[in-house]
């Protein structure tokens, strides 16, 4: 089986699992996310385009999935990711830590990294990977490798990318749909590089050269078998990204990466779909009956204020009900009446507000007003928030993870090695610098500390405990000081010290501390023999003042 054929059985195999999650998502964008309701019900990148005037637009009664999705999309760029704060930083890797040298590199590193990013495009594409998170429970962000100045990411739009797993259920193939029209193919790939057929339409020009075709772009794993040992280019790479004429099923670019560069996130893993599970998904059936109650409750609103009205059939069309219309009868008898409703509003609107905390648990919203609510004239520490906080903090704290393991960090390190091959960072310490088996020099991935304000609440967690247990053991501690040697306090102060979100160069060097302490300890012994030699002297001053000779 030759290598295109290979592929596209494997993207047939990625696309049924896509189509089969469609409906749904398509469902979900209803009451959710309505900008995402040209999700392709039949795979594959869709033209069909809707304008907010549509009917499915017009159904929509209640929005309150929609103002959760995005109070949960602002709440984690708030507290994961923001824009107007440190939220990450480079470490060591396991063994290098403890090293000055390298621990203040990493520093730098971590500063020039910071800066590259808030220049380039990621907060706003991120921001759209959190809403297609909350809504789907799949997200997806592309990281190109340009240049130094120009680090672009993507997130992926839903409906136009299928995934499969790894044997240990990590997303590690991608495959992206897209529609270029042969003169964008050109653009993009190159004439010569484009199969005759689309060539000669890009040539011929007119409506030719805009007739649109289909490509798949495909991420996945390169085969050691695929690769030639001691090869640098492209196409030797450990990642294979090839643009694939569908139609033709003519390769039209195949290009390498280094790292994985795209990372998908699933909210939730669900059964034995390669695809997430949301709190869209779990929310639904509430947004459906949600969206139903307000529907009925406006319609028993419109029949309270404009009850409807019984009257004699002969004055069909003669009431006038109109404000200051005059209606003439001829008797008592024959006068209409209105029809009263019998719906009760209340118990309506009890069943709309519990349908509504539903949606909102879902999303988690009460746990980010919350965190952003200070009562008045109170400045609380992270610990005293956590107090508060921690039963929707425990909730988080799953998704929260596999948000770092699946989105961040992979992305972060590709961020890392791209800025390294750029030359946008100073060059490393030699001693970091390790020779792999095939003689190609190599630094290790670094470890990716999350310093936002939402991790700094769940690593408080960490110093409650420690708070509490110097609490416990304190009166025991006045009878037995030796019971202090049980812990390593050094090692305790800097890591609560991290999980309050200090920075690694506000540390002094061990080498500094263990100095510091032997100046103090050389300095505390000398003020003892001072002391000593000044009681001795006065000493035999006393004695010689009472008479008693010194001893010779």
């Amino acid at each position: 089986m030759d290598k295109i054929t290979s592929i596209l059985k494997r993207y047939e195999k990625a696309n049924t699992d896509r189509v089969f999650m469609a409906p749904t998502w398509r469902e979900i964008s209803d009451y959710v996310r309505p900008v995402k309701q040209n999700i392709s019900t039949e795979g594959g990148n869709s033209d069909f385009r809707e304008t907010p005037n549509t009917p499915r637009i017009a159904a929509l009664f209640d929005t309150t999935g929609i103002e959760a999705n995005l109070t949960y999309a602002a709440g984690n760029m708030s507290w994961l990711t923001p824009s107007e704060s440190h939220w990450f930083s480079y470490d060591a890797p396991y063994g290098s830590k403890g090293d000055d040298e390298i621990m203040r590199w990493y520093g730098i590193v971590t500063e020039e990294t910071r800066r590259i990013i808030a220049l380039s495009n990621f907060y706003s594409q991120i921001h759209e990977v959190y809403l297609d998170d909350g809504a789907f429970g799949t997200s997806g962000m592309l990281l190109e490798e340009r240049n130094l100045s120009n680090l672009r990411f993507e997130a992926l739009q839903i409906g136009d990318y299928s995934i499969l797993e790894d044997d240990n259920r990590n997303v590690d193939t991608v495959f992206r749909d897209l529609k270029l029209t042969a003169r964008q193919a050109a653009q993009k790939f190159g004439v010569k590089n484009l199969h005759p057929d689309m060539q000669k339409c890009f040539e011929e020009g007119g409506k030719d050269a805009d007739r649109k075709f289909e490509f798949i772009h495909v991420i996945m794993p390169r085969d050691d078998a695929d690769r030639t040992p001691g090869m640098l280019d492209q196409q030797n790479m450990p990642w294979a990204s090839l643009y694939i004429d569908k139609k033709a099923r003519f390769v039209v670019e195949e290009g390498g990466q280094w790292e994985c560069p795209v990372a998908v996130h699933r909210h939730l893993l669900w059964s034995h779909s390669p695809y997430g599970f949301s709190p869209g998904l779990q929310s639904l059936p509430d947004c459906r009956q949600l969206n139903y109650m307000q529907q009925m409750l406006d319609t028993l609103v419109e029949v309270q204020v404009s009850p409807p009205v019984k009257a004699p059939a002969g004055y069909e069309g003669a009431i006038d009900l109109r404000a200051g219309g005059v209606t003439y009868f001829k008797s008592q008898d024959e006068m209409p009446q209105f029809w009263e409703p019998r719906g009760n509003y209340i118990i309506g609107e009890d069943r709309v507000a519990f349908r509504q905390r539903q949606i909102r648990n879902a999303f988690h919203v009460d746990l980010f007003q919350s965190l952003s609510e200070v009562p008045v004239g109170k400045v609380m520490t992270a610990a005293e928030v956590v107090l508060r906080q921690r039963e929707k903090l425990t909730l988080f704290s799953p998704t929260f993870a596999r948000k770092n393991n699946e989105l961040n960090t992979p992305i972060m390190r590709r961020v890392f090695s791209i800025l390294l091959r750029a030359g946008a960072y100073p060059p490393p310490p030699q001693k970091l610098v390790q020779m792999g088996s095939d003689g190609m020099a190599r630094i290790p991935d670094p470890e990716v500390i999350y310093t936002s304000r939402l991790a700094l609440q769940i690593k408080a967690i960490h110093n409650e405990s420690f708070s509490q247990t110097l609490g416990v053991l304190a009166p025991i501690m006045e009878v037995r000081p030796d019971m202090l040697d049980h812990f390593n306090f050094d090692k305790a102060v800097r890591e609560v010290a991290r999980n309050e979100g200090w920075r690694e160069d506000w540390f002094n060097p061990d080498r500094v501390v263990t100095q510091m302490r032997q100046q103090r300890a050389q300095a505390e012994q000398q003020a003892r023999q001072e002391a000593v030699g000044m009681e001795q002297a006065e000493t035999i001053a006393n004695l010689t003042k009472a008479g008693v000779p010194a001893a010779a």
